[in-house]
Formats: structure tokens, sequence, C-alpha cells
């Protein structure tokens, strides 16, 4: 968000006329053949003589005395003269060129595919087994604990692709969480273990149930079903 100059209320990124056509600028240099190339090579390698870099990438004359003098123009690289003997030329990366270069980098961050890691949300009020469970968990998922439905949001629930809750005398109001799943609003997948098979009335329809004690291996197999379940609702 942008401040405005006037000390009024943050107003959206590129609000402007101005701003806008910034960017595009920016887009336009990164889009154009060899410029990339030439600013990455500089970054890496650089300084270099025209022919050096020329050799290092496989580029025409022409192409890159054009390339280098645009880059040049706009402050993107360095064109530094040496009067010994015999004279030569070399060219750098100049300073708006290492943040060309940053910015450049972070595009290619953020097309990167997202984690698309599943959350399980483990909800026991037993804080040894939420934390066995959680670093079971952990190896394969991202986990999030929560040793009380108190403090038991939305954000919690919609944040998780499965929930694994833990039926146990000291989970305060339980029948909050069970509704919260049941209500049809949230397409999560339901790990729910109990000391002993319970009443279905009880359980979520698309619920894993497991009964204690429970091993390792039973835990993430009905992880593993719970996930595949969420995805298909």
């Amino acid at each position: 968000m942008a401040i405005d100059s006037k000390g009024g209320p943050p107003r959206p990124a590129l609000a402007t006329d101005t701003e806008r056509e910034d960017v595009r600028e920016v887009a336009e240099i990164l889009a154009r053949k060899w410029y990339l190339d030439v600013l990455t090579q500089l970054q890496q390698d650089g300084p270099y003589r025209f022919n050096e870099l020329k050799r290092e990438l496989g580029v025409t004359p022409k192409v890159l005395t054009d390339c280098l003098s645009e880059l040049t123009q706009r402050g993107l690289v360095d064109r530094t003269v040496y009067s010994e003997s015999p004279p030569h030329v070399e060219y750098g990366l100049a300073e708006r060129g290492y943040e060309l270069q940053r910015i450049a980098a972070e595009m290619a961050a953020w097309t990167d595919d997202p984690d698309t890691t599943p959350t399980i949300l483990v909800v026991d009020a037993v804080v040894s087994t939420n934390i066995r469970f959680s670093e079971w968990l952990s190896e394969d998922y991202t986990v999030e604990r929560v040793t009380d439905t108190a403090h038991l949001d939305d954000d919690h629930l919609h944040r998780a692709d499965v929930v694994l809750y833990h039926h146990d005398p000291l989970l305060a109001d339980e029948s909050r969480l069970v509704d919260r799943i049941q209500d049809g609003s949230l397409d999560v997948g339901v790990i729910h273990v109990t000391a002993h098979r319970r009443s279905s009335t009880r359980t979520h329809g698309r619920a894993v149930e497991l009964v204690e004690p429970i091993l390792k291996d039973e835990l993430l197999q009905a992880t593993r079903t719970a996930v595949e379940t969420a995805d298909e609702a």
C-alpha cells in the first residue's frame, strides 16, 4: 500500500498512471530478448569486456551492442573506459541493475507453484498426545495444534484440510467443534480419535475413526484417507 502524500489513508499500489507506466517499463525490459541474459551474466561474473561477454552469451556483435547501449542509457549497466595501453572498455552491473535483478528474482519466486502441503489441525486437550500426534504428522504435513476449543476460531478451521480431534473429557465444549464440522460449511476431512468406538450419530459422516491405542502408521494411513476425502468434497 502507498501512503497518500497529504497524510490521508493508504491508497492502493499502482494508483497513478506514472506508477503503472513504471511497471510496464520494467516488464518491457525483462521481456526483451537477451536483456535479462546480459544482466544475469554481469551479475554473476562481471565485469566483462565486450568480446568476453559476447562469447559467454553466444550472441552476435550487433545484438550485444544494441542491448548494452540501451541498458547503459537506462542506468542498468555501467560502461567503464580504461585509458591504459591498450585502452579497453568493461561493462558491469550498475546499482539499478542489481535492483532490477532482485525484482526479477522475486517475480520468478512468485510464479512458483504455491505450497500445496495439506494442513492438519490437531485438537487434543491432552498436551502429550497432541504433541505426539503433531510430531508424527509434521514429517509429511503442515500441522497446527490446539489444546482448548475455547481458542479454536474460524481461521483455524478454514486453514485446515483435515481436523484431527481427540475425544476426551478434558476437551472443553467438544460439541461446538463437532457441530462446526457437521454444519456443512467446512470441506475438511476428519479424523476422530476415541478410547472406544462410539455411536455414528456423534461422528461426522466423512470421518475416519481411530480407537486408542494408536500406532504411528495407523495415524498416517488415516490421515492420507482423510486428505483424499477432503479433496473429493
